[in-house]
C-alpha cells in the first residue's frame, strides 16, 4: 500500500539526517518503527521509495548503514525483529540497489550524451573559427585586390597615356625635323633622315618599355616574334644608312667607280654581319626569357 510506503520514507528521511551510523540507526525510534510497518504480509508500493532512492544523493552510504543495522537486529535478537520484517526490509534493500544501479547507468548515459554534445559543440567552435578566419582572409585579400586594381588601372592609364603622347610627339618631332629643311642638298637630307631614323628608333624604345611595364602589371609576359623584331630594327637601320649615304653620295659614287667589286663584297659582308648579330641577340633574348619563364613555373 503506497500509505505505508509513504510511512517508511519519512522514516528513512529521519535517520538519513539523525542517524547515520549502523549503530545509531539500530537505536532510534524511526528504525523501530519502519520494522513494525514492515511486519505485514500486504503489498507494498516501492513507488515513493523509489523516489526517495532517486533523490538521496549519499544511497549508497545509507543503505550500507542500513543493512548493517538489519544484520545488527537479528543478531542481538531485539524485540521488534521478526522474519516477515526482514524479508519485507532485504527487499527494500534489494530495490534501493536496483534504484542505484539505474541511477548510475542512467548519469552514465546522460553523460556520454553531454560529453558527445561538447565534442559536436566543440567541432561547431572549431569550424566557425576556421570559417571567420576564412571570411577575414577573404576581406583583406579583397581589399588588397581592389587597392591594387585600383593602382594598376591608375599607373596602365598613365602608360597608355604616356604610350600617345609618346606616339604623337615623334611624330610631331619628325614633322618638325624634316619641315626644317632649308637646303635639299645631299648632306642636308642625309642629316635630316639619320636623325630621323634615330627619333623613330627611341621612340619604340619608349614604345617597348612602357608595353612591357603594362605587361607586368598584368601578369602576362611582352614579347614579339623574331621577324617582326628584326624587322622593326632593320627598318631603322635601312633609314639611318640611307641617311649616311645619300649624305656621301658623292664620297660613295667615286669609291664605286674606282673598285666597284671591293665595294660591293663589303656592302654584302655588311649586310651579313648585321644579319648574323641580329640573329645572335635574338637567340640570347629568347634564351633569357625561356630561363625565366621555367623558373617562375618551377
Amino acid at each position: 500500500m503506497d500509505g505505508t510506503a509513504e510511512k517508511i520514507v519519512k522514516e528513512f528521511q529521519i535517520l538519513s539526517r539523525e542517524a547515520p551510523l549502523p549503530k545509531q540507526i539500530l537505536k532510534h525510534e524511526s528504525f523501530k518503527n519502519i520494522w513494525h510497518l514492515l511486519n505485514t504480509t500486504e503489498y507494498i508500493g516501492y513507488a515513493p521509495i523509489s523516489r526517495f532512492a532517486f533523490q538521496y544523493e549519499e544511497l549508497d552510504a545509507f543503505k550500507q548503514s542500513l543493512q548493517e543495522a538489519g544484520f545488527l537486529a537479528r543478531n542481538d535478537e531485539e524485540s521488534f525483529y521478526n522474519e516477515v520484517a526482514e524479508k519485507n526490509f532485504l527487499k527494500i534493500l534489494d530495490h534501493m540497489e536496483l534504484v542505484s544501479i539505474q541511477s548510475q547507468s542512467i548519469d552514465s548515459h546522460q553523460q556520454r550524451k553531454i560529453d558527445l554534445q561538447n565534442e559536436k559543440l566543440e567541432s561547431l567552435k572549431s569550424s566557425l573559427k576556421k570559417a571567420n578566419d576564412e571570411l577575414v582572409s577573404l576581406q583583406k585579400n579583397s581589399e588588397n585586390l581592389a587597392n591594387k586594381l585600383t593602382a594598376d588601372f591608375v599607373t596602365i592609364l598613365g602608360i597608355f597615356t604616356s604610350i600617345t603622347f609618346a606616339t604623337f610627339g615623334g611624330l610631331q618631332l619628325l614633322g618638325n625635323v624634316f619641315g626644317k629643311i632649308k637646303s635639299t642638298d645631299a648632306v642636308s637630307v642625309g642629316s635630316e633622315v639619320m636623325l630621323g631614323a634615330i627619333f623613330l628608333f627611341g621612340t619604340y624604345m619608349i614604345l617597348v618599355a612602357l608595353l612591357t611595364g603594362i605587361s607586368k602589371l598584368i601578369g602576362k609576359e611582352y614579347r614579339t616574334s623574331f621577324p617582326t623584331r628584326f624587322l622593326i630594327v632593320f627598318s631603322f637601320f635601312t633609314i639611318f644608312m640611307f641617311g649616311l649615304i645619300y649624305s656621301n653620295i658623292d664620297y660613295i659614287e667615286d669609291i664605286f667607280i674606282v673598285h666597284p667589286l671591293i665595294s660591293m663584297i663589303v656592302a654584302i659582308i655588311t649586310g651579313m654581319v648585321i644579319s648574323v648579330i641580329a640573329f645572335i641577340i635574338d637567340y640570347r633574348y629568347r634564351k633569357i626569357w625561356s630561363r625565366q619563364g621555367s623558373s617562375k613555373n618551377g
